[in-house]
């Protein structure tokens, strides 16, 4: 079966399920939030949704939980910026980087250094996993090169 990846154009707010990108963008917390003195505990296994399911982040890191159906998943794609940290948590799945596949279990940790070339296709019983990595950046604005 081939793979077929939840990549649609369409905006997010439209989309059966969150982009982690929006979500981010609104659960962003720091410190004066009080966050440092709290713990924020999830049930990965219980929150439903499809592709990026849901997402947190702090002012280091991003975490996102990611619920594909058989042969979906992410397409092949290369983070520069960042090591990204995986973790299998129900199903199977097969992580490609670099051209080497690699079988992901509940339970799997897979640590993808940065400008390595990765996808992910969920087995016959669907994967749930949670990648995590630190946090990027707001967008820059840089002045233009040359005339302009």
């Amino acid at each position: 079966m081939p793979a077929a990846f939840v990549d649609d154009p369409v905006p997010a707010r439209s989309r059966p399920w969150v982009d982690t990108e929006d979500l981010h963008g609104q659960r962003v917390r720091t410190a004066s939030d009080g966050y440092r003195q709290r713990v924020e505990l999830v049930d990965l296994t219980t929150i439903a949704g499809r592709g990026p399911a849901w997402g947190t982040e702090t002012e280091d890191l991003n975490a996102t939980l990611l619920v594909w159906r058989e042969g979906e998943g992410q397409p092949a794609h290369v983070n520069e910026e960042r090591d990204v940290a995986i973790v299998a948590i129900v199903g199977s799945g097969t992580l490609v980087v670099d051209g080497d596949e690699h079988v992901l279990r509940p339970g799997m940790l897979a640590v993808v250094p940065r400008g390595a070339r990765r996808s992910v296709v969920a087995g016959p019983d669907g994967l749930r996993c949670v990648t995590v990595h630190r946090r990027r950046g707001g967008l820059q604005i840089t002045p233009r090169e040359g005339p302009g």
